[in-house]
C-alpha cells in the first residue's frame, strides 16, 4: 500500500471488490510521449514527463476464504482486514475509446546532468521490459508540450527518451485528487508570484487548501502485460503477484482537507525547515495564522470533474 493512502479512506470502501467505475487500476498502455523537460524554481532540475495511451484493462476478481493451511500463490493476506483472499480469476476489458494521460514528473535528474536522483527503479523496470538491453537514448522527437514563454500547448520538436516511445507496456496507474501545490511566503501565507520573491530565504512550497483539488495520475509500476509480471518477478523467475496483489487494495484517492489550525502548523514546520538551512532564527511574532489566502480564487481550470476518466 502506498504511504499517501489514507486508512480512513481504505476502511470506508470496506472488502468490497473493486467497483467498475473507478480508474485506478492495471491497464495496457501505449507510450505516446517521454519528454525531457526542465523545470524552473527554487531548485532547477529536469524530468521525464510521460504521455501514455490507455487500451485496455486488467480486471480481477477475488474471494474470501479461511487461513490457509499451506502456501499458495493466489492467496493474498490484507493487513489492515485481517483476511485472507485468493485470486479466483481475471479478465481484460477493452476500452472503446482510449484517451491520453500525462504522467508529469514520472523521473526527476539534476540540471547538470542525467543522473537519475526519483524513481530510477520505475524507469529502469520500464525500459528492461521493452528491450533486453536498453540504454538512456535521447533525441528530438515530436510532442504535444507546454511552451513556457507562449504559454500554451504547442505541437514541436522536443528531446525525449526515444527508446520507449511508441511501446507497449503493462501499467499500474493510481488516480488522485490533490491539492495543486504553490510558492508563497512562509510567514503572510501570500502566493508569490515572481521568480525574485520565490527564491526568498521564506519562499517555500505549499499546498493551497483555497482551490479544489484536481486529477493527478501516477505510475505505481511497470510490467509485463502479457505475464503480468514485474521485472523483478521475471529476472527472479517467479509467478505474477505483485500486480495482484496491488490491484486488491487500490482505489482511487482523494487528498484530505487540514483543518486551519492543521494548515498553520504544516506552513509554520516548512518555514522553520526553510530558515534554519539558511542559518536563520524563526520570528513567530510575525507568523500569521489562520488567514485565508485571498491571492487565488478557483478558476474554471482548477474545476474537476469527479466521475471516471473514461
Amino acid at each position: 500500500m502506498s504511504n499517501w493512502k489514507n486508512i480512513q479512506t481504505r476502511k470506508k470502501a470496506g472488502n468490497q471488490d473493486i467497483e467498475k467505475g473507478m480508474f485506478s487500476g492495471a491497464y495496457k498502455a501505449k507510450i505516446i510521449q517521454c519528454v525531457i523537460q526542465t523545470y524552473d524554481g527554487n531548485d532547477n532540475y529536469e524530468a521525464l514527463d510521460m504521455k501514455v495511451e490507455l487500451t485496455e484493462k486488467l480486471k480481477i476478481n477475488f474471494k474470501e476464504i479461511p487461513k490457509p493451511k499451506k502456501k499458495d500463490d493466489n492467496i493474498f493476506y490484507d493487513k489492515l482486514e485481517k483476511k485472507y483472499y485468493k485470486l479466483e480469476s481475471s479478465e481484460i476489458e477493452k476500452i472503446d475509446e482510449p484517451k491520453t494521460y500525462n504522467i508529469r514528473k514520472m523521473v526527476v535528474v539534476s540540471s547538470t546532468g542525467r543522473d537519475i536522483v526519483m524513481n530510477q527503479g520505475k524507469i529502469s523496470s520500464a525500459l528492461f521490459l521493452s528491450k533486453k538491453d536498453p540504454k538512456f537514448t535521447e533525441g528530438l522527437l515530436e510532442a504535444n508540450v507546454y511552451d513556457f514563454d507562449l504559454k500554451e500547448m504547442v505541437n514541436k520538436k522536443v528531446n525525449q527518451l526515444t527508446e520507449l516511445v511508441g511501446k507497449e507496456i503493462g501499467v499500474l496507474i493510481k488516480m488522485s485528487h490533490k491539492f495543486k501545490n504553490v510558492c508563497i511566503d512562509g510567514y503572510s501565507n501570500q502566493e508569490l508570484f515572481s521568480p525574485e520573491d520565490k527564491q526568498g530565504d521564506t519562499a517555500i512550497w505549499m499546498n493551497n487548501y483555497d482551490l479544489q483539488r484536481v486529477l493527478e495520475f501516477n505510475i505505481d509500476h511497470f510490467f509485463d502485460w502479457k505475464t503480468h509480471q514485474t521485472l523483478h518477478e521475471i529476472d527472479n523467475k517467479e509467478n505474477a503477484r505483485k500486480v495482484y496483489q496491488i490491484l486488491h487494495t487500490i482505489i482511487d484517492w482523494s487528498q484530505p482537507l487540514p483543518t486551519p489550525s492543521e494548515q498553520d502548523d504544516e506552513r509554520r514546520k516548512a518555514l522553520k525547515t526553510k530558515l534554519s538551512k539558511a542559518r536563520i532564527a524563526f520570528e513567530e511574532y510575525e507568523f500569521v495564522g489562520s488567514v485565508k489566502n485571498t491571492s487565488t480564487s478557483i478558476t474554471e481550470s482548477d474545476e474537476i470533474d469527479d466521475s471516471v476518466p473514461f
